[in-house]
């Protein structure tokens, strides 16, 4: 089911969409970074309690590995802070001031307007019949001025009343 606010009713994913999937994308990088950074750090620590079989280079290239991945882990942190400012920007750019631009932004596939029915059920032996009558819509205005057939239905009832 779409949703019932797009840019415009024919568009199909909007730009919003596009920066929470990026912003999704950087974070299971960041989860995948994050492991990954805890494997070296943890093959290095086993690499350092086994020193006397270890020799100089796996401890060196067990640090190189570390460092690599703490490197990544920042980059792609970067990389997440960027697509969550992006994200920002968008949802400001999607979520627009003016009540004109967010009817503009209405689809067509959802009504805007509920207007009033009448329904009538009737039961026959294994179903349940509806019918829709389309009911009046009722608008009240408030005018401050009185009419002059109001002014004259109050003279009419005030005469009426003090007459008695």
């Amino acid at each position: 089911m779409a949703a019932p606010f797009a840019n415009r009713p024919s568009d199909g994913p909007t730009a919003v969409d596009h920066q929470r999937a990026l912003l999704e994308d950087a974070r299971r990088e960041l989860r995948r970074a994050r492991v990954a950074v805890a494997d070296a750090a943890a093959n290095l620590e086993a690499i350092r309690r086994d020193r006397d079989q270890a020799s100089a280079a796996a401890v060196e290239a067990a640090q190189a590995n570390e460092e690599r991945a703490a490197s990544a882990l920042g980059a792609i942190r970067r990389r997440t802070r960027e697509e969550l400012a992006s994200l920002a920007v968008d949802l400001g750019n999607f979520l627009t001031p003016t009540p004109e631009q967010e009817v503009a932004r209405l689809s067509a596939g959802y009504p805007i307007v509920l207007l009033p029915v009448r329904i009538e059920t009737r039961f026959t032996a294994d179903q349940l019949l509806l019918r829709v009558y389309p009911d009046d819509i009722v608008a009240d205005s408030f005018e401050p001025e009185l009419t002059d057939e109001e002014i004259a239905d109050g003279q009419a009832y005030w005469d009426d009343g003090l007459a008695r």
